[in-house]
């Protein structure tokens, strides 16, 4: 397998094998100090997920929350995840994701007339655990 050139953003140059995986590249030490956690990458000036195999010579930087293509993909991750823990604690009912209000989502149940507390306290707590969990998010 060749090996590629990696342009980190502080503009030195390293070499991985092709195909490797966003995520390990972000295990340098360069992106060991950052403010926020990583949640994608931009890759030549194109978004991508961190399971994404870089193939050829390219620049990397980190997205985090305080970028606002890395904050949109945080949200959608906790979209993802609230759909994944509400089918698990209401499986015979179904999360309707309505529009945005601001920097926040409206949600409701169809068939539920307001969300009783317990419902909530049960997604939350399974939401929780699924983040414990620290499965990665891949596209398939």
């Amino acid at each position: 397998m060749a090996d590629i050139k990696i342009t980190m953003p502080s503009g030195k140059i390293k070499t991985y094998p092709s195909g490797i995986l966003v995520s390990d590249i972000f295990k340098d030490e360069e992106f060991n100090n950052l403010k926020f956690p990583i949640v994608a990458a931009m890759i030549n000036n194109d978004t991508a997920s961190l399971s994404y195999r870089v193939e050829v010579n390219s620049s990397v930087e980190p997205l985090t929350v305080e970028h606002r293509e890395g904050m949109n993909i945080y949200r959608r991750s906790l979209c993802f995840l609230l759909t994944i823990a509400a089918k698990e604690v209401l499986p015979d009912k179904r999360l309707v994701i309505g529009h945005s209000l601001g920097r926040s989502y409206f949600y409701y149940f169809e068939g539920i007339e307001g969300i009783p507390e317990e419902y909530i306290i049960k997604i939350r707590e399974k939401m929780n655990e699924l983040v414990k969990r620290n499965m990665p998010v891949t596209r398939e």
